[in-house]
């Protein structure tokens, strides 16, 4: 059985995992945080799902700003998760797609460096968060770990893991290369 997971963040990716670990009868209790108090209602969507297959989850809502250091230090204290998921973003890597193709063009010449501001922040702000509350949790960040974690690193502030990126293209190169050799 796996302890208290705060899981914050609750945009498309975090609610993908919200629901995954609703899912989960081995997952104890969780906290779902997010700085809009409209995503509560996501957390109900999530029970009401999971109630669907005769599941119950325990799973509680909390609003946590992550630019607000301290009083996410006294959310840590107070929850003391065994793991910490972040799943937050300032901006979506989709969004500048939306923007003139000229634009766009540039900024994918640019390469990282304009995405990774809106991925590291919020989870730098986390960082010193769980430094100063003194837990001994681990964070999983699914924020651009393969460039946000090896970054947060150089000062000391690395989360446990990561997840996403590179993980994400796994299973497509999996089913590539059973295709090729005939399992599929």
């Amino acid at each position: 059985m796996v302890g208290k997971i705060l899981l914050i963040g609750l945009g498309e990716l975090g609610f993908h995992i919200l629901q995954e670990l609703a899912h989960r009868p081995t997952v104890g209790k969780i906290i779902a945080a997010d700085i809009n108090p409209e995503a509560e209602g996501k957390v109900n969507n999530a029970i009401y799902t999971a109630a669907h297959l005769g599941l119950y989850p325990d799973i509680e809502f909390r609003r946590m700003d992550l630019f607000d250091v301290r009083g996410t230090t006294e959310i840590l204290r107070e929850e003391k998760p065994s793991v910490i998921c972040n799943a937050t973003v300032l901006q979506s890597w989709w969004v500048y797609h939306l923007l003139p193709e000229k634009i766009v063009s540039r900024l994918n010449e640019a390469g990282i460096g304009p995405q990774l501001p809106f991925h590291l922040t919020l989870t730098y702000k986390l960082m010193q968060a769980v430094k100063q509350s003194g837990i001994e949790s681990r964070v999983v960040n699914c924020s651009y770990p393969d460039v946000v974690n090896p970054v947060l690193d150089k000062i000391g502030l690395a989360p446990t893991c990561g997840g996403g990126n590179i993980d994400l293209t796994i299973p497509g190169i999996k089913q590539l290369v059973s295709r090729e050799l005939g399992y599929l």
